[in-house]
């Protein structure tokens, strides 16, 4: 069994991938439009909340805020951005919550009156997570950096071999 410590350190490292998916895509793809990464969304609830915390403080409690991976600032709309390096359904249902969250989120408030656009940016595609995406009006979007093998070198072997009818192994 690893460590909590290599569990960290994996998890780190799988961000570390994302956040370069994410980067490099938002340069190429957008390389003139304003947009912030590691948005922090929606409010401190109020219990939390009184007459003498000090700015200082209210901010230590947005650390409890969930955050997406990056806001695409348009004129006419603003587009919430989750990267991940393989699709997983999992990040529709968290986009829509960002969706939400980002209409509660008070240093939005001048972009509550826009549309909201959800994007997920993948390098390896998942079809059933594709679909379930524009199912739910996800702009799933490929993205192929050129350093996906050194990506796909870094992972663990049983993630980057499937199972073929037969029993034996499929490897990329």
């Amino acid at each position: 069994m690893s460590s909590p410590q290599s569990w960290i350190l994996r998890l780190g490292k799988r961000r570390e991938w994302e956040r370069r998916l994410l980067a490099e895509f938002l340069r190429k793809e957008y390389p003139t439009t304003p947009y912030a990464t590691n948005v922090r969304l929606g409010s401190i609830p109020p219990e939390f909340i009184s007459r003498t915390l000090t700015p200082a403080q209210a901010r230590q409690f947005s650390r409890f805020k969930r955050y997406c991976d990056g806001v695409i600032f348009l004129p006419d709309k603003s587009i919430i951005v989750e990267a991940k390096m393989r699709a997983d359904p999992g990040i529709v249902t968290m986009l829509e919550l960002y969706k939400k969250l980002f209409q509660e989120t008070p240093d939005l408030k001048e972009r509550w009156d826009l549309p909201i656009e959800m994007m997920l940016v993948y390098s390896i595609e998942d079809p059933v997570t594709v679909q379930l995406a524009r199912e739910h009006n996800v702009r799933a979007i490929q993205y192929v950096p050129s350093w996906l093998w050194e990506y796909l070198k870094s992972i663990a072997p049983y993630k980057r071999e499937g199972s073929l009818p037969s029993g034996g192994r499929a490897s990329i």
